[in-house]
């Protein structure tokens, strides 16, 4: 469920285009993360 969260609101930045950036930094770092956990 997390992760669909997290989808929706990283396309939602890619469509803004405004906080493009920052959706991405906050993407990779919780991708990252799962990484870690898994």
């Amino acid at each position: 469920m997390i992760a669909k969260v997290v989808m929706s609101n990283f396309l939602s930045g890619l469509f803004r285009g405004q906080q493009l950036k920052t959706m991405c930094g906050l993407y990779l770092r919780t991708m990252e993360m799962f990484l870690k956990l898994l």
